[in-house]
């Protein structure tokens, strides 16, 4: 009977997760049709990089020839400077499926169940409740701020290290109920944001501080808490070492356009307006939706009467994260700090939506007695309806040039990737004179593309006399790279733009990149990660973990 009753539990659980990724995926995919932002763009160019890689059973390189934004140049460095080794979940789609748009989708519904199954774990620590369990997962993954990340902005870096922030708090919880298991959710959880957005991974590594720190104050630290929090470190380092080595090896070689900096607070009136609007525009405030923002007030008023601590501490801690991120606060003197680097204040409202969930779910396992399950069902299908409406109608009315979005679609998916601007971010400067490779030092008009692959990009130049010619491609300092002309190898004359010497004619001139993959650091990556998943599996069987 036990056994039976456990069938049905794993098989209810399998179908809600479906059900809610189902649910949360194919209303942006009506009309067979994506509502593509710019940040989208940037994204789609460098996973069918890898994609190209993989399919000749290749190491990505660090460097993206073959699908490069228009306003930036052939050779930037995006595969090394953003992580892709999470993204698998968008590129295991394009071996499945001949349509890329269909895979595209498919790759949103893997990063859903992935979404949905993470933040499960985490609320399953909390309550063994299973209506609880499931209404603190519907709250993290239905909340307009994940829906604008997912399908608004499309920033999937992001989407991933939402994706996985539930395993870092989870691992946390597990390390104060002294759980071996703790180390390893928490490792695995710090490596693969690592391997996702590393916005995200400062985001955690803030969290954990400030999360030990409290624990410290209220004597509910020692020593062993200390080496676990080391030994987790150790391993999400393992977990993420390809990334972080890319990034690293490429900042100490070489000088880069970083991504754009500032401090943009939220404006309150264009909250509250976008609350009432149920908004989804990536250019207005960015809210957790009408129904989560009530949950939340209602949950603040009710501390003031309980004031329970075990659930009340999370609420308090979403209220102070939200009055910080609004604009009336100075926050631009900060602009030329580190702080700057996180461009947008309302990118903290993961925490506010990971807080309420929590928050909500332990204040509901506090008060057993006064727990209605219609009442629970009636706040699902309220959080649930608010976002696939909101996100509904952004998919089928926000398009236009001034908004910086295009409809993706199966027949122009390859001819947006080759015509429309996204980012010029990593490209190198040089170091000589503190510049940046810029268009007026490049002669397009005499020079097409004759060919690319995931590792090289080949011109045919026009040359009307002896002349220097600088081509549209970039290199880096201290990496190797072979410049032939008409096949013989020639001295490239800059460190950083393919720049020959040709005589009058004509002439194909090819730039080969010849040390750009780490295949060391990709092993260590994938063999912890294994390791690490196999380990999490059989201590789960043990109960006592």
């Amino acid at each position: 009977m036990i056994k039976k009753k456990m069938v049905y539990y794993y098989l209810l659980n399998f179908i809600f997760i479906l059900s809610l990724a189902f649910l949360s995926t194919f209303i942006v995919f009506k009309g067979h049709f994506y509502n593509l932002s710019t940040d989208g763009l940037y994204h789609l160019s460098r996973f069918e990089n890898i994609y190209q890689a993989l399919k000749f059973r290749e190491l990505p390189s660090l460097f993206n020839f073959s699908y490069v934004s228009v306003n930036s140049f052939a050779g930037v460095a995006i595969n090394g400077m953003y992580p892709w080794l999470t993204g698998i979940l968008f590129i295991i789609p394009r071996f499945i499926f001949n349509n890329p748009l269909m895979a595209f989708a498919g790759g949103f519904f893997l990063l859903n169940i992935i979404t949905i199954i993470n933040s499960n774990f985490l609320m399953s620590e909390i309550t063994s409740n299973r209506f609880l369990i499931y209404t603190g997962t519907i709250i993290y993954q239905f909340n307009n701020f994940h829906f604008i990340d997912l399908y608004s902005r499309t920033a999937i870096g992001e989407a991933l290290g939402y994706a996985f922030f539930p395993l870092v708090v989870l691992g946390l919880l597990q390390i104060h109920k002294n759980k071996k298991m703790g180390i390893w959710t928490l490792g695995i959880g710090m490596g693969l944001l690592a391997n996702s957005h590393i916005l995200s991974l400062v985001f955690a590594t803030i969290f954990v501080i400030i999360f030990e720190i409290i624990k410290v104050i209220t004597r509910k630290f020692n020593f062993k808490i200390l080496l676990q929090l080391l030994y987790a470190a150790i391993i999400s380092f393992l977990v993420g070492f390809y990334s972080l080595y890319n990034i690293i090896s490429i900042f100490i070689n070489a000088k880069l356009i970083g991504p754009g900096r500032g401090i943009a607070g939220m404006i309150p009136s264009a909250a509250f307006q976008a609350l009432l609007d149920n908004s989804m525009a990536e250019h207005d405030a960015w809210t957790i939706g009408l129904p989560s923002f009530i949950l939340l007030i209602t949950l603040t008023i009710l501390y003031f009467f309980e004031g329970n601590l075990k659930w009340a501490g999370w609420i308090v801690a979403s209220d102070v994260i939200l009055l910080l991120m609004m604009d009336w606060l100075p926050w631009q003197i900060l602009v030329s700090t580190f702080i700057s680097n996180f461009q947008f204040l309302s990118r903290f409202t993961i925490f506010i939506v990971l807080f309420l969930a929590i928050g909500f779910i332990s204040y509901c396992a506090h008060n057993k007695g006064k727990l209605r399950i219609s009442n629970l069902l009636i706040l699902n299908c309220l959080i649930i309806s608010f976002s696939v409406a909101g996100i509904y109608q952004f998919h089928k009315s926000y398009l236009g040039e001034q908004t910086y979005h295009h409809a993706l679609t199966s027949t122009n998916y390859y001819q947006l990737m080759g015509k429309i601007p996204t980012f010029a971010d990593y490209l190198p400067i040089n170091k000589v004179d503190n510049k940046p490779a810029i268009n007026s030092e490049i002669k397009f008009k005499r020079a097409s593309v004759t060919s690319k692959d995931i590792n090289s990009i080949s011109f045919k130049v026009n040359s009307l006399d002896d002349e220097t010619v600088v081509l549209p491609a970039v290199m880096y300092d201290n990496y190797k790279y072979k410049v032939t002309v008409d096949g013989n190898i020639v001295t490239n004359l800059s460190n950083n733009l393919l720049k020959v010497d040709l005589s009058r004619g004509h002439h194909i001139v090819k730039l080969e990149s010849e040390s750009s993959r780490n295949y060391v650091p990709f092993a260590i990556s994938i063999t912890s990660m294994l390791f690490v998943c196999l380990k999490i599996i059989l201590l789960t069987k043990d109960k006592s973990v």
